[in-house]
C-alpha cells in the first residue's frame, strides 16, 4: 500500500512532517520511480510559496516624491546661498567647449558603457564566490567566471530577471509573485529559462553543458537567426551543446550532483581522459597543459578528490598515472616515465 499521497509531499516540503514521516519519504525515494512525483510536488509548492515579496507601496512612493520635486530643507538652503562665479573662459569659446564636453562625455560613456549598464562578478584561478542576487536568489561562481546583471530596472514590473554568464556556475533561484521569468545567457547561443529551480550552467570554450538538480527549465537554443530549438528538462537530466550538429543532446544523470562538487572544493572523475582534466585546469587553475604522448592523453581516471589548490591535483594524478608532471611558470606539462 502506498502511504506517500501528495498531500503528504506537500507537507514535507513546507516542513510540516514528523521525523517518521521524513523518514518515511526518504525511504520512498530510494526508488527512482518515485522521484518524477516528488520534483513535480516540489515544482507547485515552489510555485504557489514565492520566497520573495517586494514592498512596491514603499518604493513606488519614493519614486513618486522624487518625481514631484520634492528636496530636503538643507538642500534648498544651500541653493539659495549659491553665489555667481565670473565664467573661467571668454563667450565665444563657451560653444567650442560644450560640445567638447559633451563629446568626451558621450566617448567617456560608450568606452565604459558595460561597466555603466551592468553590475559585474568576476573570479580568478583557483577562486569561488558566493553571490546572493537581489531577489534573493543564490549563485555559486566557479573560477575564471564572469556573471553580469542590468544595474537599473532589474526587478522593475513586467521585466525579466537577466544574467549573463561566461564560465561556470551554480543557480538556485527564487520564484516570485508575479511568476515572472529568470533567464541565464550565454555566449553560445543558450539560453536557459527557469521559474524557481537549482541548475548547473558551464559556459566555457571547451563545452557548454546543463544540469538541472531539482525543479524545472526550459532551453532556447539559436543556432542563427533563421531558427531556434526549445527543450524543457526534467530533474538528473544533462544537456550539452554540440557545436557541430548545432544540437542540444539531452542525457539521464546518475550522480547530477557530481557537476556541482567543484563548489566544495572536489573534482568527481567518472572514466574522464587525462585531456578532458587537462582542460579542467586550464578552465580553473589558468594554467596551460601541454600531454606530450597521444597514448596519454588517452588514459582515463575515476574517484573523486579534494583539491583547494591545483597541486593537489597533480600529485594525486602523478602517482594514480604514474606520469611525470612538470610545472613550467604558467606551464604543466605531461609525459610517460623514462623507463
Amino acid at each position: 500500500m502506498n502511504q506517500i499521497t501528495k498531500a503528504l509531499l506537500l507537507d514535507y516540503h513546507a516542513g510540516r512532517v514528523t521525523a517518521l514521516q521524513r523518514k518515511l519519504i526518504e525511504n520512498w525515494l530510494q526508488d527512482a520511480r518515485n522521484r518524477s512525483t516528488y520534483y513535480d510536488t516540489l515544482y507547485e509548492w515552489e510555485s504557489t510559496h514565492p520566497q520573495y515579496v517586494a514592498d512596491v507601496t514603499t518604493g513606488l512612493d519614493r519614486f513618486r516624491r522624487r518625481l514631484s520635486g520634492s528636496q530636503p530643507a538643507t538642500t534648498a538652503l544651500i541653493q539659495d546661498e549659491a553665489i555667481p562665479v565670473r565664467p573661467l573662459f571668454p563667450k565665444f569659446r563657451s560653444g567650442w567647449l560644450a560640445a567638447a564636453c559633451v563629446a568626451l562625455l558621450l566617448f567617456g560613456g560608450w568606452l565604459f558603457r558595460t561597466s555603466i549598464l551592468y553590475k559585474t562578478y568576476t573570479t580568478h584561478s583557483g577562486q569561488l564566490q558566493k553571490l546572493l542576487l537581489p531577489d534573493g536568489s543564490r549563485v555559486v561562481l566557479n573560477a575564471n567566471s564572469i556573471l553580469r546583471l542590468p544595474r537599473f530596472g532589474w526587478l522593475r514590473d513586467n521585466s525579466q530577471r537577466d544574467v549573463f554568464l561566461t564560465g561556470e556556475a551554480e543557480f538556485n533561484v527564487v520564484h516570485l509573485t508575479d511568476h515572472r521569468r529568470f533567464v541565464v545567457h550565454t555566449n553560445r547561443q543558450l539560453d536557459i529559462e527557469v521559474l524557481g529551480t537549482e541548475f548547473v550552467v558551464l559556459a566555457r570554450q571547451r563545452a557548454t553543458r546543463v544540469v538541472l538538480l531539482r525543479g524545472k527549465v526550459k532551453l532556447h537554443y539559436q543556432p542563427d537567426q533563421q531558427s531556434e530549438k526549445t527543450l524543457t528538462m526534467r530533474p538528473g537530466q544533462k544537456v550539452t551543446l554540440n557545436n557541430h550538429k548545432r544540437a542540444l543532446e539531452l542525457t539521464n544523470s546518475s550522480s547530477p550532483t557530481d557537476f556541482s562538487a567543484w563548489k566544495n572544493r572536489q573534482y568527481v572523475f567518472h572514466d574522464t581522459p587525462l585531456t578532458e582534466i587537462g582542460q579542467m585546469i586550464q578552465d580553473d587553475f589558468g594554467l596551460k597543459v601541454i600531454i606530450k604522448e597521444p597514448s596519454l592523453a588517452e588514459r582515463q581516471v575515476s574517484g573523486t578528490y579534494d583539491v583547494t589548490h591545483v597541486d593537489e591535483l597533480l600529485s594525486a594524478l602523478e602517482e594514480l598515472l604514474a606520469i611525470r608532471i612538470t610545472r613550467q611558470r604558467d606551464r604543466i606539462i605531461f609525459s610517460q616515465l623514462n623507463k
